[in-house]
């Protein structure tokens, strides 16, 4: 297809396909959680898990059984380095606007090298 057109989008949503249950990196695992309640384990700076395999922060509470998966600047980087060694050329950040200035995501995306690849083959956009 890359002979034919210029450039790919990629949008790629539940990990693991249609299901009743979430995967990694979506919002939900067995119901909602109320935003306060995710913004006080930040404010009782209860410090976050990794998932290495998926390249995840999540805070887990196994006492009532619920996993919050999220977005922070180590697994933005962790994505934007993946862009980057597979030469994609860009990224799309969906719902940008649920990012409430209080860890502000788009602070943490300096783009810093990140648009720049060192492989000639790479496409290379203006940032």
């Amino acid at each position: 297809m890359i002979n034919y057109v210029e450039f790919i989008n990629v949008f790629s949503m539940d990990f693991y396909g249609h299901s009743v249950e979430t995967g990694p990196s979506a919002p939900v695992y067995d119901g909602l959680r109320e935003k306060k309640t995710f913004s006080m384990w930040i404010t009782l700076r209860r410090k976050a898990s990794w998932d290495e395999a998926t390249r995840s922060s999540y805070f887990l509470n196994e006492e009532e059984r619920w996993i919050s998966i999220f977005e922070d600047k180590k697994s933005v980087e962790a994505k934007l380095d993946y862009v980057n060694s597979k030469n994609l050329g860009g990224i799309w950040i969906s719902d940008v606007d649920m990012d409430d200035g209080s860890i502000n995501l788009l602070d943490s995306i300096d783009f810093g090298g990140y648009c720049a690849s060192e492989n000639d083959n790479a496409v290379k956009y203006q940032c």
